[in-house]
């Protein structure tokens, strides 16, 4: 017989025999259930038939009472007798009926009982409500005894008395018979369980032996070729033995490790190829790595050393300027002109290295900056009114728009006043007639665009355009007083604040500059 039969039929077996003891528990919990119940009912049934067989002759007492020595707590213990009773017998009633509902209307006779008892009652608490009614119009003490005396010995030791023993005699008997039930079905259902444990443990027992007679070996032999495998034994084979299946493992195991052999040759020779590769072209990038780290020292090293040079000779022009500026030997008009003109090249050439310095800390995260709380809303339009004289000049359109009313954001007041007048500078020399200045929210922050309709650039110019001292084509013809610096300082003053800048540009459709400042800006190096 094949492996998977005998698992089969193991199965089989195992199923037929949990499905088994899960019928078995279901019925026993059912019936566990079913007689707990019924004691349930009983015993309440049964404390409710002597609560209230209490209850009545303590109303029965206080009625005596009333009638013999008069009220004395003006009929508040009666009433409230007189509810209880009504409670109990209402409550017996639903435990009737759920005793109805769980056996059948064999307990309807019960029903028939507790209508004869409420009958009774509801006839003795009027007959006594009667003789308290004759002794509040005067009859004798004599008469009232006498009434009061045949109600005693007729209706309640006679009657009464000996129907509420009855029932209770019944509901005691019937306690006991339904316990005695339980603990007969519990025992039954206890050797029925023994039983059928003895028998799935013997099954069980029978079905691991077998199949651990038929699988034990051959996975022990199997387990034993994965290990020698593992410890790098890859000409170790399994004999071909046990049932089909195994013998079919067996032999594709043995495949395997072939397989393994052979590819552990070639994975070897490819291991050795690689490594080699590998080795080379690390160290060519380690050599251009380095190149490159050269590169980026020298570079802002001469920044930095241009920087300082231009600042002794800027200082030296300041100073003659202010001299000539003093001197008396010429005209003050014609010194005076000279002078301007030498003081305003060094203020631009002040100007010029200041960017310079700002961009070289900007690439080493050495930036300085004043941050200040600034709301974009009010900010913008009045450095846009800056704007405004060489628009007008120019016949340039500035608009502003925005839907926010307030954009509060942290930042270096004087570097984006900076900032938008690059931009603005740029627009109204390389762009059309028509400037949007546009702010609006942003995911973590507020974006600011400037949108003209000029000529646009090409990809390549707004690929270069933040390269220091890059001047496209168009620029350099429409305008020739810039050094290529207003982008370059614009993306170093915005990357400053934690934020991001870019172009986006069509020929012919114009150019928008758009940046971005974080709500709470992101700084790698402040002071």
């Amino acid at each position: 017989m094949r492996l998977i039969s005998k698992i089969y039929l193991f199965y089989g077996l195992l199923l037929t025999l949990a499905i088994g003891g899960a019928f078995l528990s279901w019925t026993t919990s059912k019936q566990s259930e079913f007689h707990f119940n019924r004691v349930n009912l009983a015993n309440k049934q049964l404390h409710l038939y002597l609560t209230l067989s209490n209850d009545a002759y303590q109303l029965f007492k206080e009625f005596s009472d009333s009638v013999l020595i008069g009220e004395q707590d003006f009929g508040l213990d009666e009433s409230e007798l007189v509810q209880s009773i009504q409670n109990h017998i209402k409550q017996i009633r639903n435990i009737i009926g759920y005793e109805i509902q769980l056996i059948g209307e064999g307990e309807i006779e019960e029903l028939v009982t507790l209508a004869a008892i409420e009958k009774m009652l509801h006839e003795l608490i009027t007959e006594h409500y009667s003789i308290l009614q004759l002794k509040e119009s005067g009859t004798s003490y004599t008469g009232l005894m006498k009434r009061l005396t045949k109600m005693y010995n007729e209706s309640i030791d006679m009657q009464f008395k000996v129907l509420i023993r009855d029932v209770i005699e019944e509901e005691t008997a019937e306690v006991r018979e339904i316990e005695r039930i339980t603990k007969e079905r519990a025992i039954f259902f206890q050797t029925v369980a023994i039983i059928f444990a003895l028998i799935a443990v013997v099954f069980t027992t029978i079905i691991l032996w077998l199949l651990n007679r038929d699988i034990r070996g051959p996975i022990k032999s199997l387990h034993n070729g994965a290990v020698a495998l593992a410890d790098g034994h890859l000409d170790h084979r399994l004999k071909v033995t046990g049932p089909s299946e195994l013998r079919d493992l067996a032999k594709a195991f043995n495949h395997m490790a072939q397989e393994l052999s052979v590819r552990k040759t070639k994975n070897s020779m490819t291991k050795k190829n690689l490594e080699e590769i590998v080795a080379k072209r690390t160290n060519e990038l380690e050599q251009l790595l380095k190149n490159l780290k050269i590169s980026q020292k020298k570079r802002r090293l001469l920044l930095a050393d241009v920087s300082h040079e231009l600042r002794t000779p800027i200082t030296i022009i300041r100073g003659e300027a202010d001299i000539a500026l003093r001197g008396e030997e010429k005209p003050p008009e014609i010194y005076r002109e000279a002078l301007e003109k030498i003081r305003s090249a060094a203020k631009h050439t002040a100007r010029l290295v200041d960017d310079l310095l700002f961009v070289a800390r900007q690439e080493g995260r050495d930036t300085r900056l004043k941050f200040s709380d600034i709301d974009l809303v009010a900010f913008l339009p009045s450095i846009l009114r800056e704007s405004s004289s060489l628009a007008t000049q120019d016949n340039i359109e500035i608009t502003f728009t925005s839907s926010l009313e307030r954009a509060f954001v942290s930042a270096d007041s004087g570097r984006i006043r900076q900032l938008i007048l690059i931009l603005m500078e740029n627009a109204i020399h390389y762009g059309g007639d028509e400037i949007i200045v546009d702010l609006k929210r942003a995911l973590s922050g507020y974006t600011v665009s400037t949108t003209d309709n000029g000529p646009g650039m090409t990809e390549s110019v707004q690929i270069q355009a933040f390269d220091r001292f890059f001047r496209g084509s168009g620029a350099a013809q429409r305008y020739d007083k810039g050094v290529g610096l207003g982008l370059p300082v614009a993306k170093a003053i915005v990357e400053a604040h934690g934020g991001k800048i870019e172009i986006t540009s069509k020929m012919g459709k114009g150019t928008i500059v758009s940046f971005t400042l974080l709500t709470i800006p992101v700084l790698e190096g402040v002071s």
